[in-house]
């Protein structure tokens, strides 16, 4: 298909869940996330909560621990926030 062939249409964006990768130990502690890097270099990060059953969070505490750990400022959040809907639509029909 020619839309997948023009490179300027790809966007990268991630789902990040973090307390999900400290308790699986995919890092060492939550300091360590890359989630601020993904963030300001363009990378679209969705903030996710993997099994909630198992991890015991919530998506607000998620938010909150990217606000008060990261220092995303609330306009960054909103950002976060309104990224959701288009992974969701990447996702659907790609």
């Amino acid at each position: 298909m020619q839309f997948f062939s023009d490179a300027t249409l790809i966007t990268w964006f991630l789902q990040c869940c973090l307390t999900s990768n400290v308790q699986t130990k995919a890092i060492a502690k939550l300091e360590d996330h890359p989630i601020r890097y993904f963030y300001d270099n363009g990378i679209i990060v969705v903030p996710g909560t993997d099994n909630v059953s198992v991890s015991k969070v919530t998506l607000s505490g998620e938010y909150l621990l990217i606000h008060n750990v990261f220092k995303f400022n609330v306009q960054e959040i909103v950002h976060l926030i309104d990224s959701k809907p288009y992974l969701v639509m990447c996702v659907t029909f790609f």
